[in-house]
């Protein structure tokens, strides 16, 4: 009776693992736009790279001079996708213009990053397996699918989505090592030595989160710090130090290759090494140390991350773990029971990382995005000792974030650039000269490489492949066809500037879009009657900004809007 219980309860959490895993390949679709570095730190930079686009933005951290970053992790994470992008569309069309559109660009890497993720669930699935009673696999595999980091920013190709893959693996090499299968073992340690040196370059923040993993490493081999048991037998030191080499031989080799790939980048397609070598994870840490960076971006209380950031991110798998492990440091029975070394090892990892970073006063939720899986797995047996409600429960509060983030904050910027690069390309074919503004007002920043417009006429081709162009390369860019509408920002200003803005954008004989809020809708429309301009609603989609948030609850639906205006000025007689 009890084994029956067991399998229908293992079927349900199988149909529901199921059902996040599709909830997160559908998260792929939704427009919904969670911080500008979704854009800025990977595909703004390799789109242009692949497609020699050149009205690209190019932010702080990619300043030759002071690179923060590497290229590596983006040209995995979306360089790969563009190229696959850019070469389907030669074979198939026999020009790669015919493949670069709004949607592929946006679409192309996150498919990608999709399917990055499940690595992630992958290493889960061997995890359990390996220690089985101290992690079911369906609760794990459940908590962690259910997180709205996963459902939604492990789609997205963030830096801290990538460092989240890596710890993710990282964590698989360490706590299924064996020292039963020396080879295998071996193989292991170097595949850590390799996430870790790729983690240290993604993000410096790797450190934190996986700081503590050695420990675990010495228990493997007799040295246990969480049981105090030490075995100082000759063949475990031996072991210890062949594991140690071994895992130092992989940071080196990973290493090795990043600074290769950034010198080579940096340098402008030129040499594989520079001297002084271009080592991006020393310069992010001296930009980070200077607190006077920092207060550009903003800077928090150092309880942010623990009182704030962590139940924002993973709600109640955070209250779980936080109650498991104050119920071992009080209760000995729990501690003689409950709490197993590998939970233990997890926990450890997570308190690192939330402690370290909480020393650095600028202190964003996403910072907390690789405490996804050793939070999923510590929680998992509360979630599996749950009853339906709660576990119901458990659900719904950990995917609502990811619904108001990926349909509703900001949502409609991107699909307003679609709308105004439509626009502007049917217009080329009419007038092939004609020249597009487009003023984003009180939004977030907008994705330059999302304007496409002109790459996909056919006879005029914006994207032409250079003989020698390799992956990563730049292909030869005919600047004269760059017919992407000019984008300007007016994120803090106020709507008589905005119409001072279109008074000169029409002068310049430029068609005008502008795309605004419904909720400073009115503001707007009036600024523009006293100017002697004309405003036509051409395209509303489904939008909310914090910024400038609805007022008037009675229309609450119809301000949450993002609309786009043509804009024509008749006061100013165009030049």
């Amino acid at each position: 009776m009890k084994r029956d219980t067991q399998r229908g309860d293992h079927g349900r959490l199988w149909l529901c693992y199921a059902a996040l895993v599709a909830a997160r390949a559908a998260m792929v679709l939704a427009t919904g736009y969670v911080h500008p570095d979704e854009w800025f730190q990977a595909p703004e930079i390799t789109a242009g790279a692949v497609f020699g686009l050149e009205h690209t933005v190019t932010p702080w951290e990619w300043d030759p001079a002071f690179p923060c970053r590497t290229i590596v992790i983006p040209a995995i994470t979306t360089g790969l996708p563009f190229v696959a992008l850019r070469e389907v569309g030669r074979l198939l069309m026999g020009d790669t213009a015919w493949a670069v559109t709004t949607r592929t660009l946006l679409y192309a890497p996150r498919l990608w990053m999709f399917c990055l993720s499940l690595l992630s669930d992958c290493a889960i699935s061997l995890i359990c397996r390996r220690h089985p009673r101290s992690f079911p696999l369906w609760p794990c595999l459940v908590c962690y699918a259910s997180a709205w980091p996963v459902l939604l920013l492990s789609s997205r190709p963030l830096s801290n989505t990538a460092e989240s893959i890596l710890f993710s693996i990282a964590l698989w090499a360490v706590l299924t090592l064996d020292s039963a299968a020396p080879t295998l073992a071996l193989f292991k340690c170097f595949a850590a030595g390799v996430l870790a040196g790729a983690g240290m370059f993604c993000r410096p923040t790797f450190a934190f989160f996986s700081c503590l993993l050695p420990f675990y490493v010495l228990h493997v081999c007799g040295f246990s710090v969480f049981t105090w048991k030490l075995h100082l037998t000759w063949t475990n030191v031996r072991r210890v130090v062949q594991w140690a080499a071994t895992a130092a031989v992989g940071v080196a080799a990973a290493c090795f290759c990043f600074v290769a790939g950034d010198s080579y980048f940096f340098a402008g397609y030129g040499k594989l090494f520079e001297w002084p070598p271009v080592l991006t994870p020393l310069n992010f840490a001296r930009y980070n140390a200077n607190a006077s960076n920092l207060a550009q971006h903003g800077l928090h209380p150092r309880y942010t991350h623990a009182l704030v950031n962590l139940p924002l991110m993973f709600g109640p798998a955070a209250l779980a773990v936080a109650s498991a492990v104050a119920s071992w440091l009080w209760s000995a029975k729990s501690r003689s029971a409950a709490m197993t070394v590998e939970r233990l090892a997890l926990c450890a990892c997570v308190a690192s990382g939330l402690a370290l970073l909480s020393f650095v006063p600028h202190q964003e939720p996403r910072f907390l995005a690789p405490l996804a899986m050793p939070l999923a797995l510590a929680a998992a047996p509360a979630f599996a000792r749950a009853g339906a409600l709660r576990r119901t429960s458990w659900i719904a509060l950990a995917v609502a974030p990811a619904l108001y983030f990926g349909l509703l904050h900001q949502a409609g910027i991107v699909p307003a650039i679609a709308h105004v690069d439509a626009a502007q390309n049917a217009l080329q074919q009419l007038l092939p000269d004609a020249h597009t503004d487009v003023i984003f007002f009180h939004t977030y920043m907008p994705p330059r490489h999302l304007f496409v417009a002109g790459a996909a006429t056919g006879n005029r081709t914006s994207f032409q492949q250079s003989a020698t162009a390799t992956a990563i390369a730049p292909v030869t860019f005919d600047s004269q066809m760059n017919t992407a509408p000019h984008v300007i920002e007016m994120s803090n200003h106020t709507a008589a500037e905005l119409r001072e803005r279109v008074e000169a954008s029409t002068s310049a004989g430029a068609c005008i879009y502008v795309v605004v809020p419904a909720t400073l809708a009115e503001h707007v429309e009036y600024a523009f009657l006293l100017g002697g301009c004309s405003a036509h609603v051409e395209a509303e989609f489904l939008h909310l900004t914090n910024e400038d948030p609805p007022t008037d609850w009675h229309t609450l639906f119809a301000l949450l809007r993002l609309r786009v205006y043509s804009v024509l000025c008749n006061r100013v007689t165009p030049s």
